[in-house]
């Protein structure tokens, strides 16, 4: 009786296995917060004055139409919180 003999042949180089690639990150959207108060112009520029707090305007031009009123302001605030990115004001009644 014969003896089987073995397969010479090489067994095909396996790969290393390499980690799924992931999806670059999407950018995170700064939360729009609403924030009420009173737009006046200090230092030569407008802010709003809510409650203790005075924020920096980033629309001059929008925030010059409502000045001396009390309204809500709905926009992003900048990373040190001081300056918000003025999506809309409304007036407050």
């Amino acid at each position: 009786m014969q003896q089987p003999k073995p397969n010479a042949s090489p067994l095909p180089e396996r790969q290393p296995e390499q980690p799924p690639q992931q999806a670059p990150e999407a950018q995170s959207q700064p939360a729009e917060h609403s924030l009420s108060g009173i737009i006046v112009k200090e230092g030569g520029v407008y802010v709003l004055v809510s409650d203790t707090v005075i924020y920096q305007l980033d629309d001059q031009g929008r925030a010059r139409e409502h000045a001396h009123r009390r309204v809500k302001i709905t926009g992003s605030l900048s990373a040190g919180g001081d300056m918000i990115h003025v999506v809309n004001i409304e007036l407050i009644s």
